[in-house]
């Protein structure tokens, strides 16, 4: 009795495994058929919503991919966002380890401003430099010139805003020459300056003050700081990029100011005795800061000017002396130049409804058609699960 229940069991399994095969075979056949009848009406339906669904999601994925790059390449093309200054000389130190510490900031250099003194090696204390186009003596004067002494790594981003021929190196034994200074020293060592050439060069740790009658050599500090056979690695020219170097040293717009006349010296050459000194004498230096582009604009860019504003703000309420320079209208005009390119992909939103419009007409107008087929399946039992799943299987093949 036992062997025969269970041979009755295993035929009536077997049965309906047979009719759930066979009715799933002659829907998907069914289904195969209909497409094969009705390619045209198909294709309209899924390339219409294919192709909305396309652009939204396009549309999307750009506008956020875009927004991360034209940030980061814009954040890379500027030298600096922002330089720090104090009167409280002693405290830069202070300032310094606060600001490179912050979670915004990428790196900080430090800049500092003097002179530097060309054919000086036969002018005594005494010798009378100023006024410079008159001084005692005309036929072999002393070349005075702009001394902007920064790291060997901060070349790296200032040189956006100079036009340079030969290298942009900075290094131990190598300075950059403006152009400028390089026509007045060719004048006066009566022969050409290019990039490659040695030459003499003192950093003074003072700078005179005329007003008083310090019109001679001895108000000078350069006894420690004679540099000799220093390389030109490069001569520049002042391109007035709209940087923080620039607003720091540019001067008037386009007119390159204290970048036009001068040069720029590895500030590793000097010692710690040496920079104490020039802080000593009021050539305050400034703390250059570049800052992390991820971090810049991780709230948005729209709020890149806010961010940075924010910074500037720890930095005041840490340290109450600071002073503190930020390009918040330049990143500003860049937030608003996305912001009205974003708003021309709305030209974009007629096309998507008028093609939803259209596949949702075309999908009415199938249906109406197969009215005749839905009663047929429904005169041979079909129930709407099962309509309605045959749809939508065409749909998925096609």
């Amino acid at each position: 009795m036992n062997e025969l229940d269970d041979y009755i069991g295993t035929e009536k399994k077997q049965t309906f495994l047979e009719k759930l095969l066979a009715g799933f075979s002659f829907n998907l056949r069914l289904i195969w058929k209909n497409i094969s009848n009705r390619k045209k009406s198909m294709m309209i339906i899924t390339i219409g919503l294919v192709f909305s669904l396309s652009i939204l999601f396009t549309s999307s994925i750009w506008t956020q991919t875009s927004q991360l790059i034209i940030a980061d390449d814009y954040i890379e093309t500027l030298d600096y966002e922002m330089y720090v200054s104090t009167y409280l000389t002693n405290a830069m130190d202070s300032v310094y380890a606060y600001t490179v510490n912050d979670y915004l900031v990428r790196q900080v250099d430090w800049y500092y401003p003097t002179v530097a003194l060309f054919n000086f090696e036969d002018k005594g204390p005494y010798y009378r430099w100023f006024p410079e186009d008159q001084q005692e003596n005309m036929s072999n004067p002393v070349s005075l010139t702009a001394a902007h002494l920064i790291s060997s790594r901060a070349i790296d981003r200032i040189k956006l805003n100079l036009e340079i021929d030969g290298n942009a190196s900075l290094n131990s034994g190598e300075i950059l020459m403006s152009y400028t200074q390089a026509k007045q020293l060719e004048v006066i060592y009566n022969k050409t300056i290019s990039p490659g050439d040695e030459i003499n060069v003192a950093i003074s740790r003072r700078i005179p003050n005329t007003d008083i009658g310090e019109h001679q050599m001895r108000f000078y500090d350069i006894n420690e700081t004679i540099f000799t056979n220093y390389t030109i690695t490069g001569i520049y020219k002042y391109v007035g990029y709209n940087t923080a170097i620039a607003k720091l040293l540019g001067g008037l717009e386009n007119t390159g100011g204290m970048l036009l006349d001068s040069i720029f010296f590895p500030l590793e050459d000097l010692s710690g005795i040496d920079r104490f000194i020039i802080d000593s004498n009021g050539l305050l230096p400034r703390l250059l800061v570049k800052t992390n582009a991820q971090q810049l604009r991780i709230n948005g860019i729209s709020q890149m000017p806010d961010t940075l504003h924010a910074l500037s703000e720890r930095i005041k309420i840490r340290f109450f002396h600071a002073y503190c320079y930020i390009l918040s209208q330049e990143i500003q005009t860049m937030a608003n130049e996305y912001t009205r390119t974003f708003s021309s992909t709305a030209l974009f939103t007629p096309a998507i409804v008028a093609t939803i419009f259209l596949t949702i007409l075309a999908s009415q107008m199938t249906v109406k058609k197969r009215k005749e087929e839905i009663a047929f399946l429904r005169s041979k039992g079909a129930v709407s699960s099962q309509i309605i799943a045959i749809f939508f299987g065409e749909f998925i093949l096609v």
